[in-house]
């Protein structure tokens, strides 16, 4: 006896899954749409099976699946099949946790450490939603672009091994902004995102020396009459 059942998975360009919500809902969970040729492609392949199974076809992004389902995630088979993606998948990873405090440790003013955060938050948004950065302003409400209770727990779970802290289930509801959101992984992180009257300081101090230099290269060619020029120029815009 020899039969085969196979368990289909979602169809690009025909029928319902082709539709543009519907494979927006899919894909947003790790499962991509198959091609009709690709589908025939490996229905060939199966009929020359010699086999009696049940099998399963689809493009499957496991990493991003299991960022969502976790619990299922852990199982012997998809532990496997994780361990084999993100084996292939070193060169491409994000930054560590540690790397992105170091990162903000290293800034020097509060302002310097809330774009670096903000910016971070708006990447991981950007890839939970599949949209470019520059399409996320930081205080609209995650809500208007789309971000659902799924991609809530998968953006908290993106943010939780990116910067290696701990977030309850309704962070991303709670503070729905990437302002207040970014605001709030500050503070779980210990990190201040307001200046200090020395960091104030030696930020003016560094802008002050970085437009000293710029002038001393700008008029290190001029004569002494071009420079008499140049400052008479200046005092009387003054006036």
């Amino acid at each position: 006896e020899r039969w085969l059942s196979i368990n289909w998975g979602a169809w690009a360009e025909v029928g319902l899954a082709a539709r543009e919500d519907r494979a927006r809902h899919v894909t947003g969970r790790g499962i991509q749409g198959m091609k009709p040729e690709q589908a025939l492609e490996a229905f060939e392949q199966l009929l020359s099976l010699d086999t009696v199974s049940t099998i399963a076809v689809m493009p499957f992004d496991i990493d991003r699946w299991s960022r969502i389902y976790q619990q299922d995630a852990a199982s012997p088979l998809f532990s496997e099949l994780l361990r084999e993606q993100q084996a292939s998948r070193q060169t491409q990873k994000q930054p560590s946790g540690g790397q992105v405090r170091k990162a903000l440790m290293a800034a020097q003013t509060g302002r310097q450490r809330r774009s670096l955060i903000e910016t971070h938050v708006r990447e991981q948004i950007a890839k939970v939603l599949r949209i470019t950065p520059s399409r996320l302003d930081i205080n609209t409400p995650l809500k208007s672009f789309g971000l659902d209770s799924l991609m809530a727990l998968e953006l908290r779970n993106l943010l939780e091994a990116s910067l290696e802290v701990k977030l309850s289930a309704t962070a991303v509801w709670t503070y729905p902004t990437i302002a207040g959101l970014a605001t709030h992984l500050a503070e779980k992180m210990g990190i201040s995102l307001t200046s200090s009257e020395e960091e104030t300081l030696a930020a003016d101090l560094a802008e002050y020396e970085a437009a000293r230099q710029a002038a001393v290269e700008e008029t290190a060619h001029l004569s002494e009459k071009e420079m008499a020029e140049l400052l008479a120029r200046e005092l009387s815009s003054l006036n």
